[in-house]
């Protein structure tokens, strides 16, 4: 649950979560930094390489509500001596297989069933934030996009009722920093 938690990281894809280092942590400064991209090998699915770069090419840096900075705590006291990864098996990195096997797994116990997409979670912090507001500069912020029509055309078309639905149990179910 930690990691689908953290996919409501404003502008962070799941490549972008799925390697945070932990030395781009600062609980101190409640600032996460994304720099790093994760890339799985097409036909395996497991981790191949730590690209030094977003896909959009961006260093973001992340501001921490109290509820992410309480999970990042939590994940920095897991640390492995022989990884800088925040998430990890045993100090060996993540298989994107696994990952979507805690994300099904987790979506599951919230009552969410037939979303296979891990981007879902962008689709739909995004959703909420303009659900909640009513502002598309809001859910602009969330995604990262440079380009406005973007937002209006991909992230924040008004939900059907499968997806609120789904909103509507991944909210009650996943606590939402009161920030957001």
């Amino acid at each position: 649950m930690t990691w689908l938690s953290l996919n409501f990281l404003p502008r962070v894809r799941v490549g972008e979560v799925a390697w945070i280092q932990c030395q781009n942590i600062s609980l101190r400064d409640n600032l996460l930094v994304i720099k790093d991209c994760c890339i799985w090998s097409y036909q395996s699915k497991k981790f191949s390489y730590l690209k030094p770069i977003t896909k959009n090419g961006e260093i973001r840096e992340v501001r921490l509500t109290d509820g992410l900075k309480e999970i990042l705590g939590r994940r920095l006291l897991l640390k492995n001596s022989e990884s800088d990864f925040l998430f990890h098996l045993e100090g060996k990195p993540l298989s994107y297989r696994q990952i979507q096997y805690q994300y099904n797994k987790a979506l599951k116990m919230a009552g969410v069933e037939d979303i296979s997409s891990t981007h879902f979670l962008r689709h739909s912090a995004a959703n909420l934030v303009r659900l909640f507001s009513n502002s598309l500069e809001y859910a602009q912020a969330i995604t990262g996009h440079k380009d406005r029509s973007t937002v209006e055309k991909v992230y924040t078309v008004l939900p059907s009722d499968h997806q609120l639905t789904a909103l509507k149990m991944l909210e009650k179910n996943i606590k939402i920093p009161k920030e957001m």
